[in-house]
This record gives C-alpha cells, sequence and structure tokens, in this order.
C-alpha cells in the first residue's frame, strides 16, 4: 500500500508503511512505529510532562551520562530490583 494522510474534523494522520503519527485537536500526539524511533540533537533534548512521566522498555533500559548523572525527587525516590549493584565511589547524606 501506498502512504495514507487523513484530515478529519478532530484528527490529522499521517500513515507510511507501518508507521502512524496522528495530531488530536485536543493537543494529544501519538507515534507508532514497527521499527526504530531515533531522537538526535546537536543541542539539548528536554521532555517534560504537565503530569506523570512513564518510560517503559520490554527487555532493557539504559541511561548513561559522559559526565554527571542526577535523579532527583522531591518526595520519595525508590530503586528497585531483583539485584542491585552500586559501582564506583559511593557516598551518602540525609541532604
Amino acid at each position: 500500500g501506498g502512504n495514507v494522510v487523513t484530515i478529519q474534523d478532530e484528527t490529522l494522520s499521517v500513515v507510511m508503511g507501518s508507521t502512524t503519527v496522528t495530531v488530536e485537536s485536543d493537543g494529544a500526539v501519538s507515534i507508532e512505529a514497527a521499527g526504530d524511533i531515533n531522537l538526535t540533537a546537536d543541542g539539548d533534548v528536554n521532555i517534560e510532562a504537565g503530569g506523570n512521566l512513564s518510560l517503559q522498555a520490554q527487555r532493557n533500559a539504559t541511561l548513561k551520562a559522559a559526565v554527571n548523572a542526577t535523579v532527583e525527587a522531591s518526595a520519595a525516590a525508590k530503586l528497585k530490583g531483583a539485584t542491585t549493584t552500586i559501582a564506583g565511589m559511593s557516598s551518602f547524606s540525609a541532604g
């Protein structure tokens, strides 16, 4: 099949093969791909949610920083795993 652009009253949809991009008039945007999705920028990449942010992988998830990495919460922060390994120098403080 070919590529399809559909415009309805509340929705714009672009379908190219196994990839679909949908834009709703309420501001919702959906991207579905049978393959990879890559975001690359020469500058910063910022993701901000007015509500919750959820990242989930069916296999492995990796966060890697060339210099420093920070995880911070205003309330509770939890690290959970069947096994947990902390490598490198560790320091702990109450604040």
